[in-house]
């Protein structure tokens, strides 16, 4: 999942912006959200589980959607 450029936080209005991924995390995906280019958001997915995450203002928002 790329991040679009244009994509910015609802709160503070920052681009520094960041995927949650969801699942057992592989070792490069561990790697990712130590680097802190992704944040991971556990096993659990819901309806209601966001998809982005803001490094600044910690927000997190959106609807993650790969299996709903």
């Amino acid at each position: 999942m790329e991040v679009k450029k244009s994509l910015r936080c609802p709160k503070c209005k920052q681009s520094n912006i960041i995927p949650i991924y969801y699942g057992y995390p592989s070792e490069r995906t561990v790697k990712r959200a130590k680097l802190g280019e992704i944040i991971l958001g556990g096993s659990s997915i819901s309806k209601n589980s966001p998809e982005w995450h803001c490094k600044d203002c910690e927000n997190k928002w959106g609807v993650y959607r790969q299996f709903f």
